[in-house]
């Protein structure tokens, strides 16, 4: 009956083989090969299990347990061997020869103990300790509720002061995005506008890079398939995929490279400069406009559109000009179609007069 190998077993099989070469290198080889190795290990292992066996044998049959060294002799002569000359081999091996390091010994693995939420019960009396332990209390028994949250009164007070914050730094930050401001440090702003602008450039470079990199590794691919498929390939398809041309890179950008490039977000200088310049850097534009819920309702008519649009073009005119502007597109001169939506005023004595009946 075979037994699978054990870790014992493959350390010994290895110090086997260790020894296999020794004995060869004392006898005059240089090299052996890995097969002839393994068969001299094989007929070591099978002529120390028959000496071991014999001597079981003359063990069990003297009526002992323990093996002695006479029994080892005994089992020797069984098998054939002359005594006589063990002690000139012993003599002869003790002098010079090589000698086999006794092999590593290996720590246990040391497997962590699993994680455990409260202490498992106890086995009853009952119950032997060979079974596994009950599980954690709390899957079958209740469920400790922890980290609850603080209800205090300084607690809540901080949290809704930094609630508070938030907002008001989100709707600073959202009105300087969409409505005209002006700066109040335009050197600065204007340092920010050079190194975005060189950021912009370093981010283009960076993504042709990227680009440049993605073509050669799809050409080395396409080669090394082709030249795998017909074991060389021709001077003109060489020169074919050397050749920079628009129609190139439109093969090699792939769908999914397109998408990469697609799922990042595009950031212009603009966003850049308000995301380096401080909010207290800027102020907004003001706006004498009465009637900004009807400018909302009526973009059309007040020509919000074409406001925005003006100052987008115009970012170097003065704030005076664009005051000016503003005043001229929000007077009160404009008529309404719908009289619902006209402002609120008061009538003149003439208006007055006529309304007498």
């Amino acid at each position: 009956m075979s037994y699978p190998p054990s870790a014992a077993a493959n350390v010994y099989k290895k110090v086997l083989h260790q020894c296999a070469a020794a004995i060869c290198f004392t006898n005059g080889f240089d090299a052996a090969e890995q097969g002839i190795l393994e068969v001299i290990t094989h007929l070591m292992t099978s002529y120390l299990n028959a000496i071991c066996s014999n001597s079981s044998l003359n063990c069990e049959i003297a009526g002992r347990t323990v093996v002695i060294p006479t029994d080892v002799w005994l089992a020797l002569i069984n098998m054939g061997h002359d005594v006589t000359k063990l002690p000139g081999f012993l003599s002869k091996i003790s002098n010079g020869t090589l000698v086999i390091p006794p092999p590593k010994v290996q720590s246990p693995p040391q497997n962590n103990a699993p994680l455990r939420v409260g202490r498992c019960r106890p086995h009853p009396q009952h119950v032997n300790e060979f079974l596994p332990s009950f599980p954690d209390p709390h899957t079958y028994i209740r469920t400790e509720i922890s980290g609850e949250p603080d209800t205090s009164y300084e607690k809540v007070r901080e949290m809704a002061s930094q609630r508070k914050r938030d907002t008001e730094t989100s709707l600073i930050n959202f009105m300087l995005r969409v409505h005209p401001r002006t700066s109040l440090f335009r050197d600065y702003e204007t340092k920010l506008k050079d190194e975005a602008a060189k950021a912009m450039s370093e981010r283009e470079r960076q993504k042709d890079a990227r680009k440049r990199a993605r073509k050669q590794a799809k050409v080395a691919e396409k080669t090394q398939k082709s030249m795998t498929n017909n074991n060389s390939l021709p001077d003109q398809l060489i020169d074919d995929f050397l050749e920079d041309s628009n129609k190139e890179d439109a093969v090699i950008l792939s769908d999914s490279e397109e998408e990469d490039d697609g799922f990042e977000l595009e950031e212009t200088e603009n966003s850049i400069i308000l995301r380096w310049m401080p909010p207290f850097c800027s102020v907004l534009d003001p706006s004498l406009e009465t009637r900004p819920y009807l400018s909302t309702l009526v973009t059309d008519e007040i020509q919000a559109s074409y406001t925005i649009h003006h100052y987008e073009n115009n970012e170097s005119s003065s704030t005076d000009q664009r005051l000016q502007q503003t005043i001229s597109l929000a007077s009160d001169d404009h008529t309404y179609d719908n009289a619902f939506l006209r402002p609120p005023r008061i009538p003149t004595k003439e208006e007055y007069e006529e309304m007498e009946y």
